[in-house]
């Protein structure tokens, strides 16, 4: 909450963040962009279901001093229906903020897509370092997220074996080409790892859509590798670490927070990120 202090100067833009006058049992409409359809709909339709949780909980609690109404867009997963989709909800009378969106590449495209308007936005979960920098590298005063970088996954567990705490010796590191988040935490844990002297013996990209990884599963098994890091989704992380123990492989697996289950964890921060919301537009009024 402490970060909403700072947005005293989010009230003067389009749509809904414009400043408004509050009253007790006025209505608060928060806007969600995320992909409802499509591949990555795995991740948005969860988001949406518990922000629709939170918002219940909050309508319905004894402390609640405003009704929330949700107004939810599709994006797809694809940038432009992402700012498609922003643009609709910022069109929309009486909009405070944006929760969303989800996954990195959308999170990118509606940062700059917000620039203009300075509309609040606290997404869940997009992980890329500088979805919340502008281009010369200042902090955006309207963007924000309840979740860690991509800096913080990959470092993170580099960190841990440096420092003996993860007790390998030899690393290899598969990454989805596909995938801003999984080239963000390689890069982070490449870094780390050349930082404290970790070996790593084998690093590859393979396609997502790639079904069948037995090719790479050959070359971490010839590399020597007691270890490989897989900064990936947990859908791609099933297929994958049941294919390498198919095959005999008894190293250890590392990975990042795309390996979690959304459903454990969106409530709360879902519930965080709309109570943000409201405590940043009452910082503008």
């Amino acid at each position: 909450m402490a970060v909403s202090s700072m947005l005293v100067a989010c009230g003067g833009g389009t749509g809904g963040s414009s400043a408004t006058e509050l009253k007790e049992g006025d209505t608060i409409k928060i806007g969600f962009v995320g992909p409802l359809t499509g591949e990555t709909s795995t991740y948005g339709i969860p988001v949406k279901n518990t922000i629709e949780l939170a918002i219940e909980d909050y309508n319905n609690s004894d402390d609640a001093k405003y009704k929330v109404e949700l107004l939810a867009e599709d994006s797809q997963g694809k940038e432009t229906d992402a700012v498609n989709a922003y643009k609709k909800l910022v069109g929309e009378k009486g909009l405070f903020g944006i929760v969303g969106p989800v996954i990195t590449a959308e999170g990118l495209a509606l940062g700059e897509a917000s620039k203009a308007d300075g509309t609040p936005i606290v997404s869940p979960s997009t992980s890329g370092d500088s979805i919340t920098l502008n281009n010369d590298g200042s902090t955006r005063s309207n963007y924000f997220r309840t979740c860690s970088n991509d800096s913080m996954g990959g470092q993170t567990i580099a960190t841990a074996i440096g420092d003996g705490r993860i007790n390998v010796k030899k690393v290899a590191i598969l990454t989805n080409s596909g995938s801003d988040y999984s080239q963000g935490c390689t890069d982070s844990f490449v870094a780390q790892a050349n930082k404290d002297g970790t070996q790593i013996v084998l690093q590859e990209k393979y396609p997502k859509d790639t079904k069948d990884f037995g090719s790479y599963i050959t070359k971490v098994k010839q590399s020597g590798a007691d270890a490989v890091y897989i900064p990936d989704y947990y859908e791609m992380i099933a297929t994958m670490v049941g294919q390498f123990k198919n095959a005999g492989y008894n190293g250890t697996f590392l990975g990042t927070d795309g390996w979690m289950a959304f459903y454990q964890l969106k409530m709360l921060i879902n519930l965080f990120s709309m109570e943000l919301i409201i405590q940043i537009h009452s910082m503008t009024v």
